[in-house]
């Protein structure tokens, strides 16, 4: 009799309990992309970026354009390329060490022991959660669509500091991202015209060797800001680089003028 008065009782409580909450769809669709680029054994990609700086009084915007080239496997190996307005730079990893290497100068430095010391690879969420499996996912991420773009799903990640939209079709391959700043940080545009995330690769495709010859660069023990400022055009009278218009100057030119440094990548 005891059971047969509790037994209905029991249906009756489960009946009035409430649905379980519908998963969320903008952080199902992100994990499974996740899931994807954690198991890759290596992400091999390029991408263009653009950004328009707004002109002061008027000016028209400038214009900033740029490539990177990343072919990088675990657990260290590969090359990283960047170009930008006539500028080059270029990145190794040779199984132990992520150097920097200047290709004009003839010389490397090295950066790191971590994938996650190749400029861009922190940055970016696919990369970072690619080198890194345990990386905090995004507290922050929301489904959105682009009619222009049909059959590509938008992930938008909100931050304190920026908001980054990735694009990414049905095999969860990235083929477009967006990195809004704030008012003193333009947007910046990336097209994809490759990515690739296989999930077993021969490391000799990837293998990266210092280059022979060249110098190693290394800490010099401190940075005197005065003295460096004083050498310009008197210590290194002849150097030369290319500014963010394309033409050649000299440092020997900069000296008593007021420079703006653009450092648009870090490592």
């Amino acid at each position: 009799m005891i059971i047969t008065v509790i037994a209905p009782l029991l249906l009756q409580a489960a009946a009035r309990q409430d649905p379980a909450p519908a998963a969320d769809p903008a952080r199902a669709r992100y994990e499974a992309a996740a899931a994807q680029w954690r198991k890759a054994a290596a992400v091999d990609t390029a991408f263009q970026f653009h950004m328009e700086i707004p002109g002061e009084d008027g000016a028209e915007p400038q214009k900033l354009e740029g490539s990177f080239e990343l072919r990088l496997a675990r657990p260290l190996h590969g090359t990283l390329k960047m170009e930008q307005q006539g500028m080059s730079m270029s990145y190794l990893a040779d199984g132990q060490k992520v150097y920097m290497v200047d290709v004009d100068a003839k010389s490397y430095t090295e950066v790191g022991d971590k994938l996650t010391d190749v400029p861009f690879v922190q940055d970016f969420i696919p990369l970072r959660v690619w080198s890194d499996p345990e990386a905090t996912a995004p507290e922050s991420v929301e489904l959105v669509q682009d009619a222009a773009r049909p059959g590509v799903d938008g992930l938008k990640f909100q931050a304190e500091d920026k908001t980054e939209i990735l694009w990414v079709d049905e095999r969860n391959d990235v083929v477009a991202a967006t990195w809004v700043g704030s008012e003193e940080r333009p947007a910046i545009e990336f097209s994809f015209s490759r990515w690739s995330t296989p999930e077993k690769v021969d490391l000799a495709d990837f293998a990266a060797k210092l280059p022979e010859g060249y110098t190693v660069m290394e800490d010099g023990g401190g940075f005197d800001m005065e003295a460096s400022l004083l050498a310009v055009g008197s210590a290194a009278p002849d150097a030369r680089m290319t500014g963010m218009d394309g033409q050649a100057l000299t440092i020997a030119g900069l000296r008593g003028k007021t420079v703006l440094l653009n450092f648009w990548f870090r490592h």
